[in-house]
């Protein structure tokens, strides 16, 4: 009885919201806003194009440097107070960004700290889901928390100069933004009740015996499934590739002066901040159309394949008008693609809830450690070969190698699924 009034409940939505919030605040505005900041600094402090590209990755580094080690800590500690402390981590990194100033090394370390906060809450996000949520609402919450960072690309591009000019300056800002974090880790941590493994959903779903996986045993089904290795593979090439665009997008269009000629950051922020419009909208409603469908891995592929090939030309155009209707059709690609990975990993019996604190943290290191390679290999390609060469080269090399690589990874939609269980009863029937 009690098991079925814990399903019942309502608290997985607060958990959502939650989510949702998080990475509105800090996978949504804290990238977008850092990357209009940035070329503004890089020109009143006269940074160099590589100095930008290492400010513009650094944050992804802090991620890496907690990233396992959270992923150690969610599969041994209560999550929720992990996510709490990471949101406040990640405030006091806002906080120091309110202090950057002329040497580099200010905003180096308040991108560190930043990203040192983003690491440990980031693997709670899947431990959250799948203790909260019941496999067939894996995909759907999937989407809302993706949802969440994805109103924040667009509220970060679109406020960022104005509560720039409100507030005096974006240090001004950002000490607002750390009170913020504040009170939502406290308010995340009041509101949200201890779940213990035993009761999470996807563990007792799959009837695991959550006593008999010790570590040892949980880092050994993770790093020794081939569903688990394609989609971090997949994650650090595309996933990071795409999630590149809104970092990369404000230096690549400032820089392409053939181009755009001298077209002002307000107008870059509109253009960038349209395919997060329709992203954020599909993010909604994709995973219910594509669930009622029974669709997964097909959808996956092809929508990442338009937001590869709309992200691409959209530098080329020369064209607000044209360039905001290619990167909404690369939004609606990123809306029912960029979370492939994480329902592919999240529904796999290879995961199940007793090892997604460690998936997550695999999946989040790689799109993070490519959201740090990707940018220096960028900056460097600018200098070598000029921007438009870089910009083909982030999206139709790297990111088209990884969805080759998604080709390869078992699809965890129903029908896939009943697909397998017919051949598996045929099979023992024989």
């Amino acid at each position: 009885m009690a098991e079925r009034l814990q399903e019942k409940s309502s608290t997985k939505y607060v958990v959502i919201f939650f989510i949702m919030l998080n990475n509105f605040l800090m996978n949504g505005y804290n990238l977008t806003s850092w990357s209009l900041n940035l070329p503004g600094w890089a020109a009143q402090y006269e940074w160099s194009i590589g100095t930008q590209g290492l400010l513009a990755g650094i944050m992804s580094l802090g991620w890496l440097i907690v990233l396992f080690f959270a992923g150690f800590l969610y599969e041994k500690f209560e999550a929720k107070t992990l996510f709490a402390i990471g949101i406040a981590l990640a405030g006091i990194g806002d906080l120091l960004r309110g202090f950057i100033n002329e040497d580099p090394s200010s905003a180096i370390i308040a991108q560190l700290v930043l990203g040192i906060g983003m690491g440990i809450s980031t693997p709670g996000v899947m431990k959250l889901i799948q203790s909260w949520f019941p496999k067939d609402m894996v995909y759907k919450a999937n989407g809302f928390s993706f949802a969440g960072g994805a109103w924040g690309f667009v509220f970060g591009f679109n406020v960022t100069i104005p509560a720039n000019n409100l507030l005096g300056s974006a240090q001004n800002v950002y000490i607002a933004v750390a009170i913020i974090s504040f009170i939502l880790a406290i308010a995340f941590f009041v509101a949200v009740p201890k779940r213990s493994e035993e009761e999470g959903s996807m563990n007792r779903e799959y009837k695991i015996d959550v006593k008999s996986y010790t570590m040892g045993k949980r880092i050994k089904e993770v790093v020794t499934s081939k569903q688990i290795l394609l989609c971090t593979a997949c994650e650090f090439l595309t996933g990071a590739s795409l999630l590149c665009f809104s970092g990369l997008g404000p230096i690549a269009f400032f820089n392409a002066k053939d181009i755009w000629g001298d077209i002002s950051f307000a107008q870059i922020g509109f253009i960038l901040s349209m395919t997060s419009v329709a992203s954020g909208t599909v993010y909604f409603i994709g995973p219910h159309i594509l669930s009622k469908l029974g669709i997964r891995k097909p959808a996956f592929i092809v929508a990442l394949l338009l937001a590869l090939v709309t992200f691409t030309a959209s530098l080329y155009t020369g064209s607000v008008v044209l360039s905001v209707i290619l990167v909404m059709f690369a939004g609606l690609g990123n809306g029912i693609g960029l979370s492939c990975n994480r329902v592919l990993t999240g529904e796999h019996r290879d995961v199940a809830g007793v090892k997604s604190g460690l998936v997550g943290s695999l999946i989040s290191a790689a799109r993070n450690g490519g959201q740090f390679v990707l940018p220096n290999i960028f900056a460097s390609l600018i200098a070598i070969k000029g921007v438009s060469f870089a910009w083909a080269f982030l999206f139709m090399g790297i990111g088209l190698l990884g969805v080759i690589v998604l080709l390869f990874a078992e699809d965890t939609s129903p029908r896939a699924e009943a697909k397998r269980q017919r051949k598996l009863a045929e099979k023992n029937a024989q």
